[in-house]
Formats: structure tokens, sequence, C-alpha cells
């Protein structure tokens, strides 16, 4: 049965929505933006954004009804975000859950911000096609690392014992994540404590295992790390099921670019940017890597 998903006037929450962005940081240039981008929203499904069966059907109910990223720069969708993500604090307190956990996993939207801006060189919001599975209370950061919990899709790669609709844990790793031992071991134990504990769609279709699929994972990476490294560390929890050479990930993540550039183009701020660029000068890839937590 379909799910009624109510319009509001996102005028009635401007003050809300200015008072969350101040919390969270959001850089001045957008922040100044954000109170004539409310005052030419129209009504929006925004409640629906924080109900995990209906967020992401809201989402796209409102890139119907918003200009997109191309268009403006996507300060709309950002708008319309932070109004759902109000509703997604009073669903938090209805669940005890913690402001902490709250906050860490909104805070998403200013790292996103300043990631497309080094980037671009401009402010713009670019992820709302993501962001939907954190005010839906999907995606959860939980420590260093984020956990979504979701059902598995029919032409994504998965390892021996699962198919297509099997509701799975998929790990993602913030830009800021420190990757220690200490840390990733909290990560994973509060994981497997939060989705025992708090109500969601996960208690009735328990997590049947916890995957990642990142750069990060790729063998091809692996040879380039040191022993002390955290990528090694965090590769080192994980059995890898696949691997795609060809993908091309790592020049947004790693090199902070739109898209592949000739390897002798790649800049060199850190050791690990001049490790994969030397690497691709011989002719390596380092593509995107799949991998199950280990037991």
């Amino acid at each position: 049965m379909s799910q009624k998903m109510d319009f509001l006037a996102v005028q009635d929450l401007s003050s809300d929505i200015l008072d969350l962005a101040r919390q969270l940081s959001i850089p001045s240039p957008v922040l100044a933006s954000l109170p004539s981008v409310i005052a030419s929203l129209p009504k929006l499904p925004l409640a629906a954004l924080s109900k995990p069966h209906t967020a992401q059907k809201a989402w796209s109910e409102i890139t119907a009804l918003l200009p997109t990223y191309a268009e403006d720069g996507g300060l709309p969708l950002l708008a319309a975000t932070l109004g759902g993500a109000c509703f997604t604090r009073e669903e938090y307190r209805r669940q005890g859950i913690g402001e902490d956990v709250y906050f860490a996993t909104m805070l998403c939207l200013p790292r996103f911000l300043r990631e497309t801006y080094e980037i671009t060189g401009r402010w713009g919001y670019d992820r709302g096609f993501w962001t939907w599975r954190q005010t839906g209370r999907l995606l959860f950061r939980l420590g260093e690392l984020e956990f979504e919990y979701r059902l598995t899709e029919r032409n994504e790669p998965l390892p021996e014992g699962l198919q297509a609709g099997d509701p799975i844990l998929s790990v993602h790793i913030p830009s800021d994540a420190k990757l220690t031992r200490e840390k990733l071991d909290a990560s994973y134990t509060w994981a497997k404590r939060f989705f025992s504990e708090v109500p969601g769609p996960w208690i009735s279709e328990k997590p049947r295992a916890i995957l990642c699929g990142t750069w990060l994972l790729s063998p091809e990476l692996y040879g380039l790390l040191s022993k002390n490294s955290g990528i090694r560390r965090f590769a080192d929890d994980y059995s890898l099921y696949n691997f795609q050479q060809n993908d091309n990930a790592i020049y947004r993540w790693l090199y902070q670019l739109s898209g592949p550039v000739s390897a002798e183009k790649l800049p060199e701020r850190t050791s690990l940017q001049r490790s994969v660029k030397g690497h691709l000068l011989s002719g390596g890839l380092i593509g995107i890597a799949w991998g199950i937590l280990k037991d």
C-alpha cells in the first residue's frame, strides 16, 4: 500500500532550518543564501524525508519540483534536505537515539559542501541523491564509519550466500575518518549493538552481513601502502569478493577532480597521491573492490 505524503510549506520551518544550519556549521556563504532560497520554495514532502519507507520516494517528488544542481548549484535541494533533517531529529528523539549520533550523521552536509567546493571552486550541493538515506534514518555515523541498512540490489556483486533483496549493512568511509584499530573496532561494535537494539526495519529483517564497496579496498592500492597505513588496516578487515579495475572513483575521492585526467596531470599533494600517480604512470590501475567484513 502506498503511503500518503503531506506537502508542507517550507517557509513555516524557516527558523528551524536556519538554526540547524548554524548548529551544523554550514559554510557562511551558503548560510547567507538560505533565507532567500527557503522563501522561494514550493510546498514539499519534508516529513516523509524522515521515514525509512518513504524517504526515497519523497526525494523523487522533491527533485521533480526543484531545479537541479546543474541548473542552480543545488541550494534549494540543500534547504529541502535540512527541512527533512528537522523532522529526522524529532524521530531520533522518539527512538531514543542520542544527539551525538544525530549530529555526527548530519555533519555530512557541511562536509559534502566543502568537498564540492574543493573540486569545483564554488559552493554547491550535489549530494541530495545520497542524503535521503541520512534523513530517512537508514544511514548513521557511528564513530568513524557510516553504516547504511539496505536491501541488496539485483545487479550488484554479492558474496557467496547472499542474493538480491537480502538485508545487509553497507559501510561507508567519511573523508575525515581516522582509521585506527581502536576506532575501527569501536565503530563495528557500536553498529552491531545499534542495529540490534534501536527500533527500525532492521529489527524484523536483520542484516545478514556487513559489506563495503570502495576504492580503498582495491588490491592494487593495498600494495602501495605501508604496513602502518590506516587504509591498509581498514582493508585487512574484509574478505574481497569482487574487483573492477576500470572504475574511476580515485579521481574524485583521492585527487578531488571532477573526472579522469591523464596521469601526468595528477596532483602530488600527499604521499598516497604520489604513489598512486606513479602506479598509473607505469600502466597500473586502482579501480574499486567489494568485501565482506570478516567474523
